[in-house]
């Protein structure tokens, strides 16, 4: 039963890491109206093709890896790795976005 829940636990936490690029995307767009996105503005979907999501879904990738790695770690450093893909991926896309011109 103690394997399924770090299972689960793992699986949740990556969820929610791999929704933290679309959020901060959406919120910068929506709520902040920071970014405009659309077939007139070219610089908004260059923003989001290659600028935001191409950089924000590969790091997610690499930092699933290292939660992976909590399995074998014990103490701080399991709970420094396993919540990884949330907190590395919304530091990085706070980045991107208050430098976006």
């Amino acid at each position: 039963m103690k394997a399924l829940i770090k299972v689960l636990g793992f699986l949740s936490i990556n969820a929610v890491g791999f929704y933290v690029g679309p959020f901060l995307l959406a919120m910068a767009v929506f709520s902040l109206k920071i970014i405009e996105i659309s077939e007139d503005n070219p610089a908004g979907l260059a923003f989001y093709d290659g600028g935001f999501m191409g950089v924000i879904m590969p790091i997610w990738f690499v930092c699933m890896l290292f939660s992976f790695a909590s399995f074998f770690l014990s103490g701080a450093w399991k709970m420094i790795f396993l919540f990884c893909p949330i907190y590395i991926p919304l530091i990085l896309g706070i980045y991107k976005i208050s430098t976006y011109v």
